[in-house]
């Protein structure tokens, strides 16, 4: 078989999206294949019941406007690369609000969880945590 006829079955080759009539279709389909591989991670879904940062990563990719945010949504989809990318992410938030969490005890003067401005010091931690992780 000759080279060019290598490329051209591979460009006729149906993908599991060639059905779909628009990008929001694709983006629901590999939400709904990378949510369904995510909770087939047992190890991680025991260190993580809750991956509320993996799964607001895939809503941010899946929803974006962006082309770039799309094409990477779709790339990483077709290597296979989603889930793992996903729980990266995941453990980066974790980690993240770890390292941060006594910085911001420290520098707005709570000692313990029952101070009164815990919960707002916890809501900036989460903010800044979707800033600096989820939506990069």
């Amino acid at each position: 078989m000759y080279f060019d006829e290598m490329i051209r079955k591979e460009l006729v080759k149906p993908s599991e999206f060639s059905e779909m009539e628009s990008t929001e279709e694709i983006a629901v389909k590999i939400r709904e294949n990378t949510l369904s591989s995510l909770e087939e991670q047992m190890e991680f879904i025991k260190e993580y019941p809750n991956p509320t940062y993996a799964v607001m990563r895939l809503d941010y990719l899946s929803q974006s406007e962006k082309q770039s945010r799309f094409e990477m949504l779709v790339d990483l989809y077709k290597e296979k690369k989603l889930t793992e990318h996903l729980m990266d992410i995941q453990k980066q938030a974790i980690a993240f609000m770890r390292t941060e969490k006594p910085k911001l005890m420290k520098s707005w003067k709570i000692e313990d969880e029952n101070n009164p401005q815990y919960g707002a010091m916890i809501s900036a931690l989460k903010e800044m945590t979707i800033k600096e992780i989820v939506e990069i």
